[in-house]
């Protein structure tokens, strides 16, 4: 490990791709250390129950309250603490737009490029043990229920997508496109951390809007009639002319 490194950080996932792209890395990766990446699916089920190796405390990259133990933690715990005061109205507004979705939301340490994460907390399921949980054979929801946590947005305070979305909020809080923007963000974050999103349908609507908008596509424009082609309508003249002759056919047989 580098030195300095206080403790052994790891991730489980299916493969190493999407692992080593995860946002939970974004601040381990800036400050040089490594990261164990757990791609067979007994792997996190094992390091459950082990808190430690070699003095060395090992520490989920995907749950709440990551740590350093370094010196800058504590410089950038006072700039979180500072956005923290400066975003206030944004969270609550976030917050009331999301509900009963997520449990808090809180500024993120573990961020530098990305705009939001999706952490669970420290003793609920990952992601990861949510999906191999459902991929049980015989499985019964309600034995791991209790273990899926409220989840906690962890956003970050300076990407333009946030500070924008804040920007946004404060103009005009009950705006519809800001609540529909901020909420296909939550279902991005919830897709990238490997979560299932909450409404699939209303996910696909709101993708579907912004498109239009993106492409000056009128939000109401209706979708054009499948065309027929020259033969089609050749068919349907030819048609149309046999069944008049059967009816003039029928008429001459009935004057008889």
């Amino acid at each position: 490990m580098k030195e300095g490194q206080k403790h052994i950080y790891y991730i489980a996932g299916e493969n190493k791709k999407d692992l080593e792209a995860s946002p939970f890395l974004e601040k381990l990766k800036k400050r040089g250390y490594e990261v164990l990446y757990m791609t067979d699916p007994i792997d996190e089920y094992a390091v459950q129950h082990m808190d430690e190796f070699e003095d060395h405390k090992l520490m989920n990259a995907s749950k709440e309250d990551l740590k350093f133990g370094d010196k800058e933690e504590k410089r950038e715990k006072k700039r979180r603490e500072k956005a923290k005061e400066n975003l206030k109205d944004f969270i609550d507004w976030y917050k009331k737009a999301l509900g009963d979705k997520v449990e808090k939301i809180i500024i993120s340490n573990r961020l530098t490029t990305s705009p939001m994460a999706i952490v669970t907390g420290t003793y609920g399921y990952t992601a990861n043990m949510e999906r191999l949980m459902k991929a049980q054979a015989l499985n019964d929801p309600s034995r791991y229920s209790f273990m899926a946590s409220k989840k906690t947005i962890e956003i970050n305070p300076y990407h333009p997508v946030i500070t924008t979305l804040n920007t946004k909020s404060q103009e005009d809080a009950e705006d519809s496109d800001t609540k529909e923007l901020a909420l296909m963000l939550y279902d991005s974050a919830l897709i990238q951390a490997g979560f299932d999103i909450d409404d699939q349908a209303a996910f696909n609507n709101r993708m579907i809007k912004f498109l239009k908008q993106g492409l000056n596509i009128d939000e109401n424009a209706q979708v054009a009639e499948e065309p027929e082609d020259e033969e089609e309508e050749e068919e349907a003249k030819e048609e149309g002319g046999e069944e008049g002759e059967d009816d003039e056919g029928e008429g001459k047989k009935e004057e008889l």
